[in-house]
């Protein structure tokens, strides 16, 4: 069965904690950046600080079908891979 959680380990290898990012969709792809995860769902993007240990941010996006994973651009914009596209979607 799938799993909506997140296995977080640390540095050596040794289990730290399952981090859930609520109910809201399967979780599609994650990507890593500046010691955060983004963490892509079929309508949003949540944003976990590692170093915090806390979600700092949640966006919402317009309906993409099929989406495929997530690539990081720079700071304020990511790539979202759909079926036959990418998407352009910038935050501040």
């Amino acid at each position: 069965t799938a799993s909506n959680e997140i296995s977080n380990f640390s540095n050596f290898g040794a289990y730290s904690k399952k981090l859930n990012p609520g109910d809201g969709g399967t979780i599609i792809s994650i990507a890593y950046f500046n010691d955060n995860l983004l963490i892509l769902r079929s309508s949003d993007l949540i944003v976990y600080d590692l170093k915090k240990g806390q979600y700092t941010n949640y966006y919402r996006y317009p309906s993409i079908k099929n989406l495929r994973d997530i690539s990081v651009f720079d700071k304020n914009t990511v790539l979202l891979l759909g079926k036959e596209k990418v998407y352009k979607f910038s935050f501040q």
